[in-house]
């Protein structure tokens, strides 16, 4: 029972802060790599095969090899 709800907290933390990081995008007042950081976080937090596919995309990948501590960071 506590699984489901832990699950479903870092599900809907991730939820929100990718809305955040969109409108981030958007507006030039908020910054949306925060948000984005928090969200991939929470994803890894609650599902680790779902982090596990998007750390393996180009982009991420691209990102390691361009920053390789924030890589480290969020791997």
């Amino acid at each position: 029972m506590t699984f489901i709800i832990t699950r479903f907290f870092w599900l809907t933390s991730a939820f929100f802060n990718t809305v955040l990081g969109i409108i981030g995008l958007a507006l030039p007042v908020i910054p949306a790599s925060p948000f984005f950081i928090l969200a991939l976080i929470s994803v890894k937090k609650a599902s680790p095969e779902t982090h596990q596919r998007i750390i393996k995309t180009r982009p991420f990948v691209w990102l390691q090899g361009k920053f390789p501590i924030v890589g480290k960071w969020l791997g």
